[in-house]
């Protein structure tokens, strides 16, 4: 199948934060930080961030670079993002929703040089060292850019304000269990995701194509697998999305529905939306029952569809 071709400009709410993260840990890495220990790991069970986001995204940031390369934001250029993600080897991120706008933590692990932090936090007037008032470990936090970090030479936190109050960005003992088959099913990928509760946005983009449907999905998980071993921009991925249900038959007749809708899409080349590019994922071949699972392999990606792709899921 031929990839899509899909231009598009993420929009700078919506990775702003992501990278703002990672130049705070990239000018800000020192010794005087909490002790961060752990690292997310299918043998943990678990992941360092937070309970109850809408969203968790696992980001290999050495094999993942070109997709993350492709952020682009006022006052931060492709250098110096190659420059970040060259000390950075993982990045996990929670979006949580608020009344207002998305709240996002974010855990990286790397390799943060002391003398630059020492040298910005110098002369830097935007940040801060302040006390947790639960544990009263010191962290950083910038009123300008809303953010709060913690963190040592080869590990970090961040976390965006929450109505205008920063919080402790370090995640509470324990972090996050992963769902049961999570780690089994993103295996081999670069960039990975589950989302909770996907049910509306999904059913939200397929009313928009004109198609009768419901998807009464209870969680998602998407994994994105490179297509040979090179790392640069001309780099083409295949995505695999598991779609749970609460049981067997439901899963059955959502297949049966979807294979028949499918007959009748053919996503355009050279389109922007996001219904294009999920019609693209979700019906470019059959879905393919496990269960109480959906598995569907979508077509070749390339990294605009990508982007786009994780922009759409990132704040549903």
């Amino acid at each position: 199948m031929s990839p899509y071709s899909i231009k598009i400009v993420m929009p700078v709410k919506r990775t702003a934060v992501i990278v703002c993260v990672l130049s705070a840990f990239f000018f800000l890495s020192c010794q005087t930080g909490p002790k961060i220990q752990y690292m997310f790991t299918e043998d943990t069970g678990n992941i360092p961030l937070n309970e109850g986001a809408a969203v968790y995204i696992i980001a290999d940031a050495v094999k993942g670079k070109p997709i993350l390369e492709t952020i682009s934001i006022d006052g931060m250029n492709n250098k110096n993002i190659r420059q970040l993600l060259d000390k950075t080897k993982t990045v996990s991120a929670g979006i949580y929703k608020t009344d207002t706008n998305p709240r996002f933590q974010v855990y990286a692990s790397g390799n943060y040089p002391s003398f630059r932090a020492n040298l910005a936090l110098g002369t830097s007037r935007y940040w801060k060292k302040v006390r947790s008032g639960k544990n009263g470990t010191q962290y950083w936090y910038s009123r300008k850019d809303g953010i709060s970090v913690a963190l040592n030479s080869g590990h970090a936190y961040a976390m965006t304000d929450e109505n205008g109050s920063h919080l402790y960005p370090v995640a509470a003992a324990g972090g996050t269990e992963t769902p049961e088959g999570f780690w089994e099913f993103i295996h081999g990928s670069v960039i990975a995701c589950w989302l909770e509760n996907p049910g509306p946005v999904l059913n939200q983009i397929i009313a928009e194509m004109g198609i009768p449907i419901e998807i009464p999905a209870q969680r998602i998980f998407l994994s994105l697998f490179p297509l040979s071993d090179t790392v640069d921009s001309m780099q083409q991925y295949e995505a695999l999305l598991r779609i749970q249900f609460s049981g067997p038959t439901q899963a059955r007749g959502i297949a049966m529905l979807m294979t028949l809708a499918g007959a009748f899409i053919s996503p355009e080349n050279g389109t922007e939306s996001g219904m294009e590019i999920m019609a693209a994922v979700l019906f470019a071949n059959p879905p393919v029952q496990d269960g109480n699972n959906l598995d569907i392999k979508t077509g070749v990606l390339g990294l605009r569809e990508i982007s786009l792709l994780f922009n759409i899921f990132s704040l549903q």
